[in-house]
Parts: structure tokens; C-alpha cells; sequence
């Protein structure tokens, strides 16, 4: 029982989980507008101006109010735009699997309809990372910069599994089986959980198979925030946090241009946690942009 429940436990705080909406931000409805794709309501926030535009993409299951207490303080020298997927918080769902490069191109269609011109800066947090990664191999001359922020990792899985003992490998696995279709959650939430759990026999997702060997452009800024932060009742977070800030730290090797930031205050949601680490982060990124123009 007691590792059924350190297993639990890692589930509610990795990347892959599902995050809760931003406590402060609850009940608190943001200035956005609905637009028609393929015959469904997709709502999108827009506001600000200026380039580039920096466009927000929410964790797994997330509408787009975890950024309002970032996108609020960048708008006001920069366009920005954060929408909720479609199946998610006020969007109506479309009738497609709802796989990361399914939602690049939905994305993209969006940015299209609401005459939003490149370039971007993309910021995805957690699954919305595998999001922007295939944005920019879809569209690469229209990403001007990308801002990751505690984002999945294709490998995680994997190496999370080989640091367990048998019988701690055999919950683990099975934690995340139950994530799959949970009938008291939303349908659009059980849709996006389904490809991003359905891990095969090597340990990869259909999601994670997707953005497995997609390269770190290194011909713009990247920024990669990570979370350090030591879960106290689960026995692997210090070598699972290991683990991701090495993976990160790889990305360097193909892209040595990146800036890496840990942070040890924040757990996996760093935006509601440190809004203004994120912050500081993007204004740099402007910043730099500018200079190099």
C-alpha cells in the first residue's frame, strides 16, 4: 500500500499529470472571444501589441488560465495570444485523436483564422513542450523563439520505470494505465490522456514516439525552466529530477545556445508558482530578439 501511494504521489506533481487550474486565477474569467474551426467554438484570448507574438500552450488537460498571471503582465508591451484546446475549459471538442501534432496543426490553424502573423515565441508548459517541439518542425520560419516550462520529456517514462523495483515498476505502470479513461473527468481530458499514457512495450507513448528524434533548432533563443524541487513522500524524486535536468541539459549538445533555469521553489507548475520567473524569462527573450534585429 505504502508504494501504491508514493506512486500516486509522483502522479499528481510529474509532467505528465493532470495540473489544477491556477487557485488565484479561479472564478476569474479572462477577455477572449470564440472562433469557428471545422464547425466548433475554440476560445482564444488575444491581447496587446507588438512582435513577436508570444503564444501560450497549456499541460495536458489545462485550459489557458495557469498563464493568466503571466500573459496578463506581458501583454502589456508585447501581443499575446492563449487559447483553450479544443475538448478543454470553454473550446467545444473536435471529433479527431487528440495526438501533440494534431494539436500543432489546430494550433496553427487558429493563429491563421485570427490573422495572427508570425513570428512566435512559443511557450508550452508540460505536454504543451511536445506542442511547440512540433510547431516549430512544422512551421520552423515562424518561430522566432521557444520557452519551455517544465516540459514532458519523451524519455521520462522510460527511465522512470528502470530506477524501480519490480514491484514498485508494476504500480507505477498500472498508475498510469487508470489515467487513461477516468469517468468522472471531462471527455477532453480523458482524450488527451489517452495518447500520452498508452505507453508500449518499450516504454513510449504515441505521443512520445512522435516528438522522439524532433531536434532543438539551434538558429533561435530557448528557454528551458525546470523544477528541482524534491517531492518528500516519494522515494525516486531525486534521481527522477536527475534525470530530467540531464535530459535537458543534452539539449545543449545540438542547440548549445539555450539557457537552462532551475528552480527549486517552484514544483511542476512554475508559472503559478514563480509567475515571475516566466515572466523575466519571456522579457529577456524580447529583449535579446530586439538586439539581434
Amino acid at each position: 500500500m505504502k508504494t501504491l501511494l508514493l506512486s500516486i504521489s509522483f502522479l499528481i506533481f510529474t509532467s505528465f499529470c493532470f495540473i489544477q487550474p491556477n487557485a488565484l486565477y479561479l472564478g476569474k474569467h479572462p477577455k477572449g472571444h470564440y472562433v469557428d474551426i471545422r464547425g466548433k467554438k475554440q476560445f482564444v484570448v488575444v491581447e496587446g501589441t507588438g512582435k513577436p507574438t508570444v503564444i501560450f500552450v497549456a499541460a495536458k488537460g489545462v485550459a489557458l488560465d495557469d498563464y493568466m498571471p503571466v500573459y496578463t503582465k506581458i501583454e502589456k508591451n508585447v501581443q499575446i495570444s492563449a487559447y483553450d484546446r479544443a475538448g478543454l475549459g470553454r473550446s467545444e471538442s473536435l471529433n479527431n485523436e487528440r495526438t501533440v501534432d494534431t494539436m500543432a496543426y489546430e494550433l496553427h490553424e487558429l493563429l491563421r483564422k485570427e490573422k495572427i502573423e508570425p513570428p512566435y515565441i512559443l511557450v508550452g508548459h508540460s505536454m504543451g513542450g511536445f506542442v511547440i517541439r512540433c510547431f516549430t518542425n512544422m512551421y520552423p520560419n515562424q518561430v522566432a523563439g521557444l520557452v519551455f516550462i517544465d516540459a514532458a520529456c519523451e524519455f521520462e517514462f522510460k527511465e522512470f520505470m528502470e530506477i524501480r523495483n519490480d514491484a514498485d515498476k508494476i504500480k507505477f505502470r498500472h498508475g498510469f494505465d487508470s489515467l487513461i479513461n477516468v469517468p468522472t473527468r471531462p471527455k477532453g481530458i480523458n482524450d488527451e490522456s489517452k495518447h500520452l499514457f498508452d505507453f508500449d512495450k518499450d516504454n513510449f507513448s504515441s505521443n512520445s514516439n512522435i516528438v522522439k528524434g524532433l531536434k532543438i533548432p539551434n538558429n533561435m533563443p530557448v528557454t528551458v525552466f525546470v523544477s528541482t524541487q524534491i517531492e518528500t513522500d516519494n522515494p525516486y524524486s531525486k534521481r527522477e529530477k536527475e534525470i530530467r535536468l540531464a535530459y535537458f541539459k543534452s539539449w545543449e549538445n545540438e542547440a548549445p545556445q539555450i539557457k537552462l533555469i532551475e528552480t527549486f521553489k517552484s514544483g511542476h507548475c512554475i508559472q503559478c508558482d514563480e509567475p515571475k520567473l516566466i515572466i523575466n524569462g519571456i522579457q529577456d527573450m524580447l529583449t535579446e530578439l530586439k538586439r539581434g534585429k
